[in-house]
């Protein structure tokens, strides 16, 4: 079975991304299904990772996970960012919620999740791709509160472009969108990217001239719409926690 190059590549990271997510061993089989890839190119793949001595094989089971290798470069990378406030906030998050929670910015004409952590709840959509539509999730609307109107129109005009689906995005209906999110400082989306998936996010604080992050909250849609202000409500209060100077003055209501 052979992979094209490009695709190979961005295949390897996804892989180590997946193992990310999880946390622990997993098989082939495991990888092939959480992707949605050909089992015959995920083999092809953790084969190449595995001599290339980026991943471990446990010799009794065959199940695979990032080797000491790996997991010593990445946290190398982690110097390049402090990223510690946004993983205890994600901690704190899923501790309270038992919701799924991704953390994602802006990568071109979509919007890639960074960190993603499962929840204890149930959820049919956990295994969606890491890159989502831009301007149909709650976490891409606010990932483009910082555009101007002519930023967005050039992106909607560059998405529809690319898009393969017979329904475009109208630019009019973007700007409201985007617009109301940055009052509210919230966004929600629900049936908009998947069928049965919601989300509630916030921005997350930045830097001058840095991209903007937002933080999520996702699930089943009915599930997200009854807990809808609890989990705004936990998610102002950890952002606050977390990732701001000030300290929260209450905890907020029973999830």
């Amino acid at each position: 079975m052979t992979v094209q190059p490009a695709k190979s590549a961005l295949r390897a990271f996804e892989i180590l991304e997946l193992f990310a997510r999880h946390g622990t061993w997993l098989s082939v089989s495991e990888i092939a299904d959480g992707l949605g890839y050909p089992r015959s190119s995920t083999s092809v793949i953790v084969q190449t990772l595995r001599a290339s001595g980026y991943l471990e094989v446990d010799p009794q089971t065959r199940h695979i996970r990032p080797s000491l290798r790996m997991r010593m470069m990445s946290a190398d990378l982690s110097a390049f960012v402090d990223d510690k406030p946004i993983r205890s906030l994600v901690d704190w998050l899923s501790q309270a919620t038992g919701e799924e929670i991704v953390v994602a910015t802006q990568n071109g004409c979509q919007v890639q999740y960074l960190y993603r952590r499962a929840g204890r709840l149930p959820f049919s959509m956990r295994n969606v791709a890491a890159l989502r539509p831009l301007c149909r999730t709650s976490m891409g609307q606010m990932v483009l509160t910082g555009k101007s109107d002519d930023e967005l129109d050039r992106l909607v005009l560059n998405i529809n472009a690319r898009s393969l689906d017979a329904v475009r995005l109208d630019r009019v209906r973007v700007r409201e969108a985007v617009r109301e999110a940055g009052e509210r400082q919230y966004a929600e989306a629900f049936d908009q990217a998947t069928e049965g998936a919601g989300g509630v996010s916030y921005a997350l604080p930045i830097a001058p001239g840095q991209p903007v992050i937002s933080i999520g909250i996702c699930g089943e849609t009915d599930r997200i719409r009854r807990k809808r202000q609890p989990l705004k409500d936990a998610l102002r209060f950890g952002i606050n926690r977390f990732c701001n100077d000030m300290q929260p003055a209450g905890l907020p209501a029973a999830i």
